[in-house]
């Protein structure tokens, strides 16, 4: 049960994963698939079609009326994260239960299994200014650090990562997912690739805070 409820217009960072840490992710394919589902469930009114993913992997569309504005997000192997913005009441809420149901329906039917994919409840962190709405933000963006054995040629690694929004806001991408005005507006795009750059030595610590 979530003590404080969720208010429109603020931000959150929401992650959940694996239900027991299995991966929810097997291939590439269901990443796409997920990031299909972060358009379909985002909406209002009911999406009877199911467009198709263009060549390229690009999203078709974007939600007319959005329960919630995805400002980035990151996908890991066992584990996803994002930083919303609430546009409706209980827009969140509704968000996360459409996309893990019709994700979940997806994978079971896929892998031949059965039951809950990710655990019981997602977790949620109020975002109360623009400094750890920043500090969010980067937080998201170096998770896939992981994924990378120390060394050089980390930093290479991370901005060519598919399977986060990092890419579009440093300039090497455009992922019509997100919403990036507010962050760009407290960034440019220079200035936000020096902000990720010169965490990484820190990072580790970082993520002890959010125990993922």
């Amino acid at each position: 049960m979530r003590v404080t409820p969720m208010v429109a217009d603020c931000y959150y960072h929401i992650y959940n994963r694996g239900v027991d840490r299995r991966d929810i992710f097997l291939c590439d394919e269901d990443r796409r698939r997920f990031l299909r589902g972060c358009i379909l469930f985002n909406d209002d009114e009911v999406i009877a079609r199911k467009p198709e993913l263009g060549e390229d992997g690009s999203h078709p569309l974007r939600s007319t009326t959005p329960l919630v504005e995805i400002i980035c997000y990151t996908l890991m192997n066992n584990h996803v994260h994002f930083i919303l913005k609430q546009v409706v009441d209980d827009g969140v809420a509704r968000f996360m239960q459409r996309l893990g149901t019709g994700y979940t329906k997806y994978f079971n039917r896929k892998y031949d299994r059965t039951g809950s994919l990710f655990e019981s409840s997602y977790k949620s962190v109020l975002i109360e200014d623009d400094r750890q709405f920043l500090h969010s933000t980067r937080y998201v963006h170096l998770n896939q650090l992981d994924v990378f054995e120390e060394g050089s040629g980390r930093f290479e690694k991370l901005v060519e990562y598919p399977w986060s929004s990092l890419r579009h806001y440093i300039g090497a991408s455009i992922d019509p997912i997100i919403h990036p005005e507010f962050l760009m507006s407290l960034m440019s795009t220079e200035e936000y690739l020096v902000f990720i750059r010169e965490w990484i030595p820190h990072r580790d610590m970082a993520k002890l805070s959010f125990n993922i």
